[in-house]
């Protein structure tokens, strides 16, 4: 009993099978009064700000408020050419920040 305990807590771990959840990051940095702070994904509220480095993937629907994106959402869509955004653009959960932060 013991040993298919085991075996079926190891096939549990490494089950392909995940939804695309399990791919997004656990926790992303929020940028607080010129503060880097880190928090978890779900205790992202509307109006956060958050920072995403180079090859992060993006967490959440968000606007860019700073710089220009490059973004890979071979993820999502299958398609990998980089969709470049620009300030004030929308920039949708999933997608991978290539260059810049």
């Amino acid at each position: 009993m013991v040993g298919k305990w085991v075996q079926q807590r190891t096939y549990y771990h490494i089950s392909f099978e995940r939804d695309y959840r399990s791919y997004f990051p656990v926790a992303v940095t929020v940028m607080e009064e010129n503060k880097e702070i880190p928090k978890q994904i779900g205790d992202l509220k509307v109006g956060d700000r958050i920072l995403i480095r180079n090859n992060e993937i993006i967490p959440a629907d968000a606007i860019l408020l700073k710089g220009n994106a490059s973004v890979d959402f071979s993820f999502v869509t299958g398609e990998s050419k980089p969709v470049d955004k620009v300030l004030g653009e929308v920039v949708y959960a999933g997608g991978r920040q290539l260059g810049e932060a």
